[in-house]
């Protein structure tokens, strides 16, 4: 199974923070499981960090280095073709 963990869930995965449930944790140690993370996601850290708004367990490098490397998370990249194609999902009105 293809994982794609979101912000929270990889910073609560460095942090070994409560706030995962125990079916996460299972599936995030199972090495049968590819897990990715999305560059918007370091993207929003390194915004949050740089704010201020985000204090993380170790240098904001170091913690993605540690987590890319030590749980061979694969990175997506964002491309100007997938913003395209965000532009044009059927959004509510707001």
């Amino acid at each position: 199974m293809n994982l794609l963990l979101d912000t929270n869930a990889l910073i609560w995965l460095m942090d070994a923070s409560p706030n995962l449930s125990r079916t996460a944790v299972q599936l995030l140690a199972d090495p049968t499981n590819g897990l990715y993370l999305s560059m918007a996601s370091i993207w929003e850290m390194g915004i949050k960090c740089g704010l201020g708004k985000l204090t993380l367990t170790a240098p904001f490098r170091t913690f993605l280095d540690t987590a890319i490397g030590g749980y061979g998370l694969i990175v997506l990249s964002i491309t100007m073709e997938d913003c395209v194609r965000y532009e044009a999902l059927p959004f509510p009105n707001q």
